[in-house]
Formats: structure tokens, sequence, C-alpha cells
């Protein structure tokens, strides 16, 4: 295999192993802020409603991949989990909005706070050569960003 196709195949497995990292412990974090127990989809699903603010749902249905009415049925179940309201979209009374609740946006904002110490517990679990290995690979990432910043601003 050339080493452009095993770099290929490396970089998917990555995106995806931070892709289902970052959703089970922002999960666990929010189901325990809020005492609910939420799927990857519905703490998704309040993390961008939050940061985007008011959302229809076929917006929130296309950004997530799902269809129309499998997103109706998340936002019922967030909607009786007070983690948010809908209400009717003054640019179109057809048209219906998803926004958080203070439940949701606290519960959001205590699993982001939650992350820190919840790494450190988990790479305490890491073997000494494993955790080299993540520590290089993570500093290599913080160089290439801290370049692109660098020539986006010179002046900085």
């Amino acid at each position: 295999m050339k080493l452009s196709a095993k770099r290929e195949r490396l970089t998917a497995q990555l995106r995806a192993t931070l892709d289902s990292l970052e959703a089970m412990v922002i999960q666990r974090r929010i189901a325990a802020a809020c005492a609910l127990p939420l799927t990857p989809q519905q703490v998704r699903t309040v993390g961008m409603i939050v940061l985007n603010g008011p959302t229809r749902s076929s917006e929130l249905a296309g950004a997530l991949s799902i269809s129309r009415a499998t997103m109706s049925g998340l936002l019922d179940r967030l909607e009786n989990a007070g983690l948010i309201t809908r209400t009717t979209d003054p640019s179109d009374a057809r048209g219906r909005l998803a926004e958080a609740t203070e439940l949701g946006r606290e519960a959001l904002r205590e699993a982001l706070a939650s992350l820190g110490p919840t790494m450190d517990r988990i790479v305490g679990y890491m073997t000494f050569p494993d955790l080299c290995a993540l520590t290089k690979g993570l500093m290599a990432v913080q160089k290439i960003l801290r370049e692109q910043e660098q020539r986006q601003d010179p002046g900085a």
C-alpha cells in the first residue's frame, strides 16, 4: 500500500475516533449535568441549538444528516426533558424554531467545563508509550494550527 493511501486511511480513522470520543465524553457529561440519559444525536442537537441560537428543525436535520421525521422525534424528547422549547418562526408562521432552555445551556456549559478533569481521568488509564504517542501527535496539530494562525495574521 502506498504511503498516501495509508495516510488517508489513518486520517479517516483519526477523524472517526475523534468524533466518537467527543460524542462519548460530552454525552456523558451532559447526561450527568441534567440527570438524563441522552444519545449522542441528542447531545449534538442541543449543542447546535446552543451555538447557533433558535434553529429550524429542517436545518438541524440537514446538518445532522437525518430525516425531518427523526429530528421531530428527537426534538420532542429534548423538549420533554426541558432542554429545548419550540416556538413559531417569526419570519414564517408555518415554521417552528428550536431554542435551548436555561437547563439546556447550563447542561452544555457544565459538560464542557468538566472535559479537563474527565480527560485527566482517561489519560490516567493510558500506558506511558500511548500517552507519549498521543502527546506527540497533538503537539504536531498544535504546531500546524499556530503556523496557520500566524500566516493569517502576520501583524499579531
